[in-house]
C-alpha cells in the first residue's frame, strides 16, 4: 500500500480497519493512534465520513448497515487472475 496515494487520514483509516471485524465510526476514531490524533487535534466525524466514503469509492473498504448502524470493513484483496491461473498450473504439474 503506497502512503503516497492516500491522504494522511485515508491511510491511518487503512491501517486501522480490520479484515475480520466491522466497526462503527465511534469504535473507528477510538482505535486511531493517539500519534495520529495528536497531530490532527482538528478532525471532525465529517472528515471521518469524507474519507471512508472515499476508500468505498476507491473499493478498499465496505459499507455495512447492521441494526440501523452504519459500520465499516476492510475488503481483502483480490489476486490477479494471472497469479490464479499460474497457482493452478502450478498445482496441476506438482501432482
Amino acid at each position: 500500500m503506497e502512503e503516497d496515494q492516500y491522504t494522511p487520514l485515508e491511510y491511518e483509516l487503512l491501517k486501522t480497519l480490520s479484515f475480520m471485524e466491522k466497526m462503527s465510526l465511534e469504535m473507528i476514531y477510538l482505535d486511531l493512534s493517539s500519534e495520529f490524533l495528536a497531530g490532527h487535534t482538528d478532525l471532525t466525524m465529517e472528515d471521518l465520513n469524507h474519507a471512508l466514503e472515499q476508500l468505498r469509492k476507491k473499493k478498499l473498504i465496505v459499507k455495512i448497515k447492521e441494526n440501523k448502524e452504519i459500520k465499516w470493513i476492510k475488503k481483502y484483496p483480490q489476486k490477479n487472475i494471472l497469479l490464479k491461473a499460474l497457482a493452478r498450473l502450478r498445482e496441476y504439474f506438482s501432482s
